[in-house]
C-alpha cells in the first residue's frame, strides 16, 4: 500500500474514531439533560401537588367557615321567627280571650236586656189580658122533655175564656188554672109539679133550686148564680129537671148560660 493512501486511511479512521466520542460525549449529555429534566419534571410535579393540596385545604376551610356561619345566621332567624311567633300567639290569645270576655259581656247584656223586655212584655200582657173578661156565653139549641137534662152549649155566643177555662164538650167547662169561677144559668121553663135548676162545680151540686110550678103548663122562669173556687183542671156545668113538658125554652132570649173567670185564689 502506498504510504500516501495509508496516510489518508489512518487520517480517516482517526477522524471517525474522533466522530464517535463526540457522539458518546453527546450521547451523555442527552441522557445527564434528560435526567435532569425529569427530576426538574419531578420537582415541579411535587410542587404543583402541595399548592394543590394547599388549595384544596384553603378552599375547604373557606366551605366549612362558611357554612358555620350560614348555620349561624339561619339559626339566628329561626329564633327570631321563632321568637316573633311566640309574641304573635300570646298577643293573639289575648286578644281572643279580651274579645271573647267582650262577646261573653255583651251577650250577656243582651240576654238580660231581652229577658227584662220579655218580663216587661208579660207583666204587661197580664196586665191586659186581666182586664179583659175571660167569659163563655152559650145556649142550647134541643128542647127536651122531662128528667134530668145537663144543659147543652151547641151555640156559642162569646168565647173569651182561655187561658183560665175552656169549653170541654157540649155539656162541660173546664178549669186550666185554679181560680174563682161564676157560672149563670137561666131558663125558660113548663112543668107538671116542681121543677130543679143546679150549678156543679166539681162534680157538687153547690146551688140548687127546688119549686113548685102549681101544676099547670103555664111558662115560668128559673135563675141560678153562683161564684165557687176551683183548682186547675176541674169540670163545671148546669143541670136542670122537671116532669114531662119542656125543660128549657130554646130561644136564646129565655134560656142562656154564661160562665166566667173571676181571679186568682189567695196564697
Amino acid at each position: 500500500m502506498p504510504i500516501a493512501v495509508a496516510a489518508s486511511a489512518f487520517q480517516a479512521t482517526e477522524e471517525l474514531l474522533e466522530t464517535e466520542t463526540d457522539n458518546s460525549g453527546r450521547l451523555d449529555n442527552l441522557a445527564v439533560a434528560v435526567s435532569n429534566a425529569m427530576t426538574a419534571n419531578a420537582a415541579a410535579a411535587d410542587a404543583l401537588s402541595t399548592s394543590v393540596a394547599s388549595s384544596v385545604g384553603a378552599l375547604q376551610n373557606t366551605v366549612d367557615a362558611s357554612v358555620t356561619r350560614l348555620g349561624g345566621v339561619i339559626n339566628t332567624q329561626i329564633n327570631a321567627v321563632m321568637g316573633s311567633l311566640a309574641s304573635t300567639t300570646v298577643a293573639i290569645n289575648a286578644a281572643t280571650s279580651t274579645s271573647a270576655a267582650n262577646l261573653q259581656a255583651s251577650v250577656a247584656t243582651q240576654i238580660a236586656q231581652v229577658n227584662s223586655g220579655l218580663s216587661t212584655a208579660t207583666a204587661a200582657l197580664v196586665v191586659k189580658r186581666d182586664a179583659l173578661p175571660h167569659i163563655f156565653m152559650g145556649s142550647c139549641s134541643n128542647t127536651p122533655h122531662g128528667n134530668w137534662r145537663d144543659y147543652c152549649l151547641d151555640r156559642t155566643d162569646v168565647d173569651t175564656s182561655r187561658p183560665y177555662f175552656r169549653k170541654a164538650s157540649n155539656t162541660r167547662l173546664t178549669s186550666i188554672t185554679s181560680g174563682y169561677f161564676s157560672m149563670q144559668f137561666y131558663r125558660m121553663y113548663q112543668s107538671c109539679n116542681w121543677e130543679h135548676t143546679l150549678l156543679y162545680f166539681d162534680g157538687n151540686h153547690r146551688r140548687h133550686t127546688h119549686m113548685w110550678s102549681g101544676g099547670n103548663s103555664h111558662w115560668r122562669d128559673a135563675e141560678v148564680m153562683l161564684t165557687y173556687p176551683l183548682a186547675a183542671n176541674k169540670q163545671f156545668y148546669a143541670r136542670a129537671w122537671n116532669c114531662g113538658w119542656t125543660v128549657w125554652n130554646t130561644s136564646p132570649h129565655h134560656s142562656r148560660f154564661m160562665a166566667k173567670y173571676e181571679g186568682k185564689l189567695p196564697a
